[in-house]
């Protein structure tokens, strides 16, 4: 077995894996789906080596020219009349010195756009505008808002201005022929105390915007984007020496652009000087106020990108509404996404240039691979050599589909990478289902998938992830899929030695299914273990069967329970009687809260104590296994095969660590088996004298942090060699299964596996209990304290004293080697 290094015995002594077929070659990804950007940031990643760009100035080299007046408007009368008989109303001013524009841009490849730009500056341009549809009217006063006083003075003094500078004629009454005239807002600026002034020309059934093609009207402008490209190009020409940035802004550029004077009488402003304070309910706001917001969050992901599906629950309450000015009602799950939208803009730390690279899977810090099935969850790492499986948890209402689980799996893979120290700064994410993939790659999702989205948002923003959502084929991620199926020596065969534990999937993400009630409705149910809840049950049927049998009210009282025990003393032991008052008042409990108190009464107790004088029958107690019998039973077989091997080593292990049967062996009841209670292999521990495992769970750890169990070598039915035989034989059998204990179907013992090869070689009345006894004596009789014995076989209370089977006298002339005669031995009581 080796020194007392610390190392595991199934390493110092295991054979090489016999009969495994070779390890298959496990596909990494796929090449031609690696280097795909998320379509959600676009435009905000770079590759190594940038060209300088300039987008809107090289548009104009191709761009068509500018659209003329359509002959629909050239043969309005109508407005030709007005705008003849009103020279004062109707100007183009021009600051720009057009001819010298011309010659400068003489030139320009692209001359009939040139032209095109130097005749709107000279007679006004034209917006795009197509002819009138069916059913507009000659003119059309659409000028119906309200103003606070501070806006409507703001707006006086607007207009104001806006004559004095020559873009506003002086004011007139009354609307003339063929005008139109649009709502005017004063709009408060964020975070000031000043307004800006706006006009409506989308606003009524005749809107001005209704005329135009948006098609029609689009054009390529410099962004950050590509102020980014350019910086980044001249870092690469100069090195890090410092970059100067200016930054050129025309005042009031759009502005300064004349109109046509045919489509300036469509551009009427009018001004009332009624006004009142408009007071809109809170909890509804303008459509224009939603849309103002979300056009100001839009902006934003300029610099967040992340932060996306954040902004799905306000989109979609604002969609297919045209009303601008019609109220829309703000929900509670609106209000919890831009409340969380605000909160992690001001934690994200933006767009770094010098950081935001192109990268492909290889370049990853770290590759998981993940998979659902309809059993369970499952992921692992490659690079650490672990996987994770978990059970389906419960999914919120209308999300019972495994699209829902797959991106729950990819979020719980994303978790454990924040665990990490440190945790990677890019992560690669292999899933087989092209629908997480495109929540991912886009960030947009509606209802529950979008919990899950906002999850993983805040883990990449927390810990400075970059992480890429990939698709790999299912025929290829077949250690993820076994680990999901539960599958673990599939999942082993392909990859052997992973570690394999189990996980819990975020419970944030679950929605209102994780609520409080149901997570102590959980931990309620964890309070009691598998089988003894299948015991309690048992005696609240008895109970309940009881009332029926003698038209009692099921409710608990002290004569209820008092004739229950009377009842129940007359077909089985007493001292069974309490047990079942115990596993009564446990299943009771919830919904007759003062059951206990009743159970306690003088009546219950007095009446049990009654029946227990009257109908008391000694104790069967079966018989200790001596250390005889165990060289006994080890001489009987010779030419051992693995179960027998095993046997051996659990009647030994048993008896002299004090084992309950129930700590080796599992149930044969498949619902009352549990994983958590099972000896792992990787815990056992090699010494010079000895071994020992890990137990991890067991009836008297309060603490639930199991116990060390060590067995030394005994100078009698030495233990050790019988251990190292069974695992020799284990581990060239199932050297990756993780469990210690294992027949040779590759299963782990069970209860009646065990009594059944005991009983071929002693008498029924060697039973479970005989080990845990025989073991128990044997050490009293060497002179253990009680102390000693309580500790080994993890009693909690002095009742561990029934398991020392012989008679104080005995035992004490046992310790002190005094002999008694063999006659008198079979004698005296034991």
């Amino acid at each position: 077995m080796g020194d007392a290094t610390g190392k595991t015995a199934s390493l110092s002594i295991s054979a090489p894996s016999a009969g495994l077929p070779h390890t298959l070659t496990l596909i990494v990804h796929e090449a031609p789906h690696a280097s795909k950007t998320p379509r959600f940031l676009w435009g905000f990643l770079w590759s190594g080596g940038q060209e300088p760009v300039t987008p809107s100035a090289s548009a104009t080299e191709t761009a068509a020219p500018l659209p003329s007046i359509p002959d629909h408007f050239l043969r309005d009368e109508t407005s030709q009349r007005t705008i003849r008989d009103n020279p004062d109303l109707f100007k183009i001013v021009m600051t720009v010195n057009v001819d010298r524009f011309e010659y400068m841009l003489r030139d320009h490849p692209n001359s009939a756009f040139m032209q095109s730009i130097v005749r709107g500056l000279r007679i006004g341009f034209w917006p795009c505008a197509e002819g009138p549809g069916e059913g507009y009217p000659e003119s059309w006063d659409e000028s119906r808002d309200s103003f606070t006083p501070e806006g409507l003075a703001f707006i006086k003094e607007q207009c104001k201005q806006e004559e004095r500078l020559g873009r506003f004629s002086a004011p007139f009454k009354d609307l003339l022929p063929g005008m139109y005239s649009m709502p005017i807002h004063a709009v408060p600026k964020p975070h000031t105390d000043s307004f800006c002034m706006v006009v409506d020309h989308s606003a009524g059934n005749y809107s001005l915007n209704s005329l135009i093609d948006r098609d029609a009207v689009s054009m390529r402008l410099d962004n950050v984007q590509d102020l980014a490209c350019n910086l980044l190009s001249s870092r690469s020409e100069v090195g890090n020496a410092p970059i100067w940035l200016f930054k050129s802004d025309v005042s009031q550029a759009y502005r300064r652009l004349p109109m046509h004077l045919l489509w300036q009488i469509k551009q009427i402003v009018t001004v009332d000087v009624r006004s009142f304070v408009h007071n809109a309910p809170k909890w509804r706001r303008k459509l224009v106020e939603w849309l103002r917001v979300l056009g100001y969050a839009n902006w934003s992901l300029n610099v967040a990108p992340l932060l996306r599906p954040a902004l799905q629950s306000a989109w979609e309450k604002t969609r297919g509404k045209k009303l601008t000015h019609a109220g829309v009602a703000i929900n509670k799950e609106v209000t919890r996404d831009l409340l969380w939208f605000a909160k992690m803009f001001e934690r994200s730390d933006g767009i770094i240039i010098l950081q935001a690279r192109i990268w492909s899977p290889e370049d990853a810090d770290l590759v998981l691979y993940t998979d659902t099935s309809l059993s369970g969850l499952g992921f692992w790492c490659l690079l650490r050599w672990e996987g994770f499986m978990s059970p389906l948890p419960s999914p919120p209402q209308g999300m019972e589909t495994i699209f829902w689980y797959e991106a729950l799996t990819v979020l719980s893979a994303l978790i454990y990478a924040t665990t990490l120290d440190p945790p990677p700064t890019t992560l690669a994410i292999f899933t087989d289902n092209l629908n997480t993939v495109q929540i991912f790659k886009f960030m947009s999702a509606y209802g529950a998938y979008n919990f899950i989205l906002l999850s993983a948002i805040e883990q990449l923003i927390s810990h400075h992830i970059d992480l890429r959502v990939l698709h790999v084929a299912g025929d290829v991620n077949i250690v993820a899929d076994s680990l999901s199926r539960g599958l673990m020596m599939t999942a082993l065969r392909y990859a052997p030695g992973l570690r394999i534990s189990p996980f819990i999937p975020p419970r944030d993400s679950l929605g209102a299914t994780w609520c409080l009630v149901r997570e102590r409705a959980i931990a309620l149910g964890s309070d009691l273990d598998k089988s003894t809840r299948a015991s309690y049950n048992s005696h609240l049927q008895s109970y309940l069967t009881f009332c029926k049998m003698h038209a009692f009210p099921i409710a608990p009282s002290e004569d209820t329970l008092s004739f229950y025990v009377v009842y129940m003393c007359h077909h089985i032991q007493p001292d069974s009687v309490a047990t079942y008052l115990l596993g009564i008042c446990n299943c009771l409990q919830p919904f007759f809260p003062h059951i206990w108190q009743m159970r306690a009464a003088p009546l219950v107790s007095r009446t049990l104590a009654g029946c227990v004088k009257l109908y008391k029958t000694p104790t069967n107690q079966k018989k200790p296994l001596s250390i005889e019998d165990l060289s006994y039973a080890t001489s009987l077989c010779t030419n051992q095969l693995h179960d027998d091997k095993l046997f051996f080593a659990l009647l030994h292990c048993s008896f002299f660590a004090l084992h309950k049967l129930g700590e080796l062996v599992v149930p044969d009841r498949i619902a009352l088996r549990d994983w958590r209670k099972v000896i792992k292999c990787s815990s056992v521990m090699a010494y010079t004298s000895g071994f020992g495992y890990h137990l991890p769970y067991h009836k008297g750890d309060h603490f639930f942090d199991g116990n060390m169990v060590i067995i030394l070598s005994q100078d009698e039915a030495d233990p050790l060699p019988i251990f190292n035989a069974y695992l020799s034989s284990r581990d060239s059998l199932f050297c990756l299964h993780p469990a210690l204990w294992l027949t040779s179907a590759g299963t782990p013992p069970t209860r009646a596996w065990f009594l059944r090869r005991l009983h071929t070689i002693f008498p029924t009345n060697i039973t479970g209990h005989s080990l845990r006894a025989g073991g128990a004596t044997h050490f009293a009789a060497a002179g253990w304290p009680d102390e000693c014995i309580q500790a080994l076989g993890r009693w909690t209370s002095q009742a561990f004293k029934t398991y020392i089977r012989k008679n104080p006298v005995i035992l004490q002339a046992l310790v002190h080697g005094r002999t008694i005669a063999e006659r008198d031995a079979t004698q005296l009581p034991q």
